[in-house]
């Protein structure tokens, strides 16, 4: 008995160090986001309709998550876009097409894969900065990414937004230039 519950801990050591917990198509290219340049926001975002605007720009980030806000103000009001970016960042810039995220979908899909790339992201929009009378998070995500120089990626995001009481759907399209460095 000793003999055979040895052989099962070998064997489900040697299953689990051959990576069962592990994504294995995981990127071998660990890239960190250093920064946001040129970004821009067009479509629609709840109440304010037609963008066509560049963007500021504010970002963050620590140990595999990455945080954009971008805000544009124009006549009809205010608009601001947060992208969140989580998990293995080089296979997301680096994959070629579009990629489309469900975000609450993705979340409990790769629950226990944390290499696998996630994005989320929350539309606002209102009479100017802070008092939002829109506020969504994503329904669908597509991104695609193409090299745009050294360390350098464009970065092109379209979002569908749901509706909210009398605002109709929203498609929002943002671009933006990601420089990053790896690890």
């Amino acid at each position: 008995m000793h003999r055979l519950l040895s052989c099962l801990l070998i064997l489900i050591f040697a299953l689990v160090s051959q990576g069962c917990f592990v994504n294995p198509e995981a990127s071998s290219r660990e890239m960190r986001l250093v920064d946001v340049d040129n970004a821009w926001m067009g479509g629609d975002l709840g109440t304010v309709r037609g963008l066509d605007h560049s963007a500021d720009i504010y970002e963050w980030g620590w140990s595999g998550y990455h945080e954009v806000t971008l805000n544009v103000d124009t006549d009809a009001g205010a608009a601001m876009a947060v992208l969140d970016f989580e998990g293995d960042l080089g296979a997301l810039l680096t994959k070629e097409g579009p990629q489309t995220f469900t975000p609450v979908d993705e979340f409990f899909e790769d629950l226990f894969d944390t290499d696998a790339p996630m994005v989320g992201v929350l539309g606002c929009s209102g009479q100017s900065r802070g008092s939002w009378d829109y506020d969504k998070h994503a329904g669908e995500v597509t991104i695609e990414s193409e090299p745009h120089g050294k360390d350098c990626y464009r970065l092109r995001v379209n979002v569908q937004l749901p509706p909210e009481d009398l605002t109709p759907a929203t498609n929002l399209r943002t671009e933006l230039l990601i420089f990053v460095e790896e690890n």
